[in-house]
């Protein structure tokens, strides 16, 4: 069920938008009023660093897009014994506001928060929630992935050690498993310069956030070039265009390892030929 509760000001509201699952029993013994903890299970860095990433995300994309609704969010540490089963202890995220505001845009706050989270993990589960992302705008995709590369590049590849579920706002079966590992960046690489070409799509790595196509016009028709994006419009548009043999122009930056390892050129923009005679 929804955390529903009324602020003490008039017509404000209070609304969980996310919250976490740790599955952990961190009670150890019950002797009357008293409770013995497991006191490192109440530590969760995963959790801790997830729901601070979250929150200043979230935030800021309000202040960026949305400053004149006063909407605020805030985490709240919970600790309920008598209704979970498991995972007693855990972080809510919790948005206040105007009462309308709050109703108004509770989705759009949901669906963010899903996309801020699902985009960080290296595998997803295929029952894992998906955000609606036709609620957002280019400009609003374009900073939610600002927001997920920043946090890719300080916690790069590193492993998920204590998984816990992500609820989003509703009840049911909106969920996310936190686990596995955080995405790579592509290290060591130095940019080159912008290529605009056309090309036609042959393959994609989820995991890696990758689309791989060949050039098929001008000097380099042939070439195979791998491309990375975190857009989840792209790869709509581009798995559409997989089925469909559609043919895109593109423009990406190059990318060169130093190392000697796969460089992954970094797509810019992407858009479907008009192959209409």
């Amino acid at each position: 069920m929804l955390n529903i509760s009324d602020c003490e000001e008039k017509n404000m509201l209070s609304r969980t938008i996310f919250s976490t699952c740790p599955h952990v029993d961190f009670i150890a013994k019950r002797k009357g009023s008293v409770h013995t903890i497991r006191k490192k299970l109440l530590n969760n860095k995963d959790e801790i660093k997830l729901t601070h990433y979250l929150l200043s995300s979230i935030t800021e994309y309000l202040i960026c897009f949305y400053n004149q609704l006063a909407i605020s969010i805030t985490i709240e540490d919970q600790f309920d014994f008598h209704t979970r089963k498991s995972g007693q202890f855990y972080s809510e995220l919790i948005a206040s506001g105007p009462e309308n505001s709050i109703d108004d845009y509770f989705d759009l706050l949901v669906n963010a928060l899903s996309y801020l989270t699902n985009m960080t993990i290296d595998y997803m589960d295929i029952f894992d929630y998906t955000p609606e992302m036709d609620l957002f705008s280019e400009e609003e995709i374009a900073f939610f992935d600002s927001c997920i590369e920043k946090f890719i590049a300080n916690h790069s590849g590193s492993k998920i050690s204590t998984p816990f579920e992500c609820h989003f706002g509703y009840s049911g079966s909106n969920v996310i498993y936190f686990a596995g590992r955080i995405r790579k960046t592509v290290l060591h690489q130095i940019n080159l310069t912008q290529t605009q070409a056309i090309m036609e799509i042959h393959g994609f790595d989820d995991n890696c956030k990758e689309i791989k196509g060949t050039i098929v016009e001008g000097d380099s028709a042939g070439r195979k070039i791998v491309l990375h994006t975190i857009s989840h419009d792209i790869f709509i548009q581009a798995a559409q265009g997989y089925i469909n043999g559609t043919k895109f122009s593109c423009l990406y930056k190059e990318k060169d390892n130093k190392s000697g390892g796969k460089a992954v050129n970094e797509l810019l923009a992407f858009s479907a030929l008009n192959i209409d005679n």
